[in-house]
């Protein structure tokens, strides 16, 4: 999807939510939204998929009041921020994304890099015990036609969805296949 494509949908959202959505190039900041008066104001220049879906939590989560001038590190903006990478990360993977895309997802919708990268990787972890941790490794390089020497152990814990807490196991695992493979060569 293209970022305008993005924007509009988010916008929808908000409208079904009950709200006027007004766009004003001559607006100062990128956009902001009014509870009380059921009104979200943005400048189409400058506001983002990001900051509209961020404007979209606040709606969704009722959040009427702000903390302070500067209150970035407010329960609520934190939770405003997670949930509208969550939600553009969910459109994103509809329109067939994926983890390995995440930079073009972070390009198109204007998200904030690190944050981003901490919040959709961590929704993509399972929590796995030892055994299901050798068996999705095992049947990932079962269906893979790489040679154990370009082996990424970082791209494979991603393609399984493994939490890098088990980066030894799967080191282990993949020295083992390795190994394998080499005697049966």
């Amino acid at each position: 999807m293209q970022k305008q494509e993005i924007i509009e949908q988010i916008i929808i959202e908000i409208e079904n939510q009950g709200f006027d959505v007004i766009g004003d190039d001559s607006f100062p900041i990128d956009a902001i939204s009014n509870i009380r008066k059921k009104i979200t104001i943005f400048s189409p220049t400058i506001a983002t998929a990001f900051k509209l879906a961020h404007e979209l939590m606040h709606i969704i989560n009722h959040d009427a009041h702000r903390c302070g001038e500067c209150d970035s590190t407010s329960p609520q903006e934190k939770m405003a921020n997670k949930g509208a990478i969550l939600k553009l990360w969910d459109i994103f993977e509809k329109n067939e994304g994926t983890t390995e895309d995440i930079s073009r997802f972070i390009e198109t919708t204007g998200c904030p890099e690190k944050l981003t990268k901490i919040v959709v990787l961590k929704s993509k972890i399972k929590t796995w015990d030892k055994e299901e941790v050798q068996e999705q490794v095992n049947d990932y390089i079962s269906r893979s036609d790489e040679e154990p020497a370009s082996w990424n152990l970082y791209r494979i814990m991603d393609a399984c969805h493994i939490d890098y807490k088990w980066e030894q196991l799967v080191k282990e695992i993949l020295f083992d296949i390795s190994s394998d493979s080499m005697r049966l060569a």
